[in-house]
């Protein structure tokens, strides 16, 4: 597995719940932008927008943006870890990623050497360096 792919995955790993907890702040954000069509002082005669409308417009474009990029790297995870973290050996590595466990702690769960759980560990990463590749590759393609 290319180095960086397996880096990238990581640290979307590491970051999940924070990024989850982005996207619902940015989703409450968005939501709560004032509505074009709401009658406003916004709306230049000769039905042009003002300067504030333009931009919110780019506020709102900035928003959908890093939903979007959030969501690209929380969904196949979270899609990941409906099937993939209901496995008994997976469990201790998701500690690692999201409780911030150490390595030794992980090998002590598992009850197992270091080399195995790097073995474990680079089994569960490229399950997730999929999901993320196949996500990122639909995204670009719409396929």
């Amino acid at each position: 597995m290319d180095l960086e792919l397996f880096r990238y995955t990581e640290q979307c790993l590491r970051e999940y719940h924070e990024n989850l907890a982005l996207v619902k702040q940015r989703r409450c954000e968005r939501n709560n932008l004032p509505m074009f069509s709401d009658p406003s002082p916004y709306r230049v005669q000769g039905g042009g927008i003002s300067e504030p409308v333009a931009i919110q417009c780019l506020r709102l474009e900035d928003l959908d943006a890093e939903i979007a990029r959030l969501d690209g790297r929380t969904a196949p995870i979270t899609l990941g870890l409906e099937t993939v973290g209901q496995k008994t050996i997976y469990r201790p590595l998701l500690a690692r990623y999201f409780e911030g466990k150490g390595w030794k702690e992980v090998a002590s769960e598992l009850k197992c050497s270091r080399s195995r759980v790097e073995k474990i560990r680079l089994e569960f990463v490229r399950i997730f360096a999929k999901l993320l590749l196949n996500s990122w590759r639909t995204e670009r393609t719409g396929r």
